[in-house]
C-alpha cells in the first residue's frame, strides 16, 4: 500500500499537474523505500495516505483529456491513457504480491 501510494503521487499528479517541488522519482532507492515500513506507520494511516493519493489522482485524470500527452524523464511521451492502463498492471501486480503473502500467512487460497 506505502508503494502503491507513491506511484499514484508518481505518475498523476506529479507528470500531471506537478506542484513547486514535486519532482518525478526514478531511482531504485526511492522505490525500495517505499517498500519499508517506519516503526510509527500502521496500516490505518497506509490506507489513509493511499486514499488520498487516489482521490488526487481521480481529479487529476478528470482534469485531462485521456489522449493528452505529457513527457516523461525514461519513456519519452506518455498519454494519460497509457498511465491509467500502466496504474492498472501495477496495482493489479502488487494486489497479487500481497495475495501470494496472504496465502503463506494462513494457507487459505482464494475462492478454493
Amino acid at each position: 500500500v506505502k508503494h502503491l501510494t507513491l506511484v499514484e503521487r508518481n505518475w498523476f499528479p506529479t507528470l500531471l499537474a506537478p506542484e513547486p517541488g514535486d519532482v518525478y522519482l526514478t531511482s531504485e532507492e526511492d522505490a525500495v523505500a517505499s517498500f519499508m515500513l517506519d516503526d510509527q506507520e500502521t496500516v490505518a494511516g497506509l490506507v489513509e495516505a493511499y486514499e488520498r493519493a487516489c482521490e488526487r489522482s481521480r481529479a487529476v485524470v478528470a482534469s485531462v483529456d485521456l489522449d493528452h500527452v505529457v513527457p516523461h524523464p525514461q519513456l519519452g511521451e506518455v498519454s494519460v491513457r497509457w498511465i491509467l492502463v500502466h496504474l492498472i498492471e501495477e496495482t493489479a501486480r502488487h494486489a497479487g504480491h500481497a495475495d501470494i503473502l496472504r496465502e503463506l500467512t494462513d494457507g487459505e487460497c482464494g475462492a478454493f
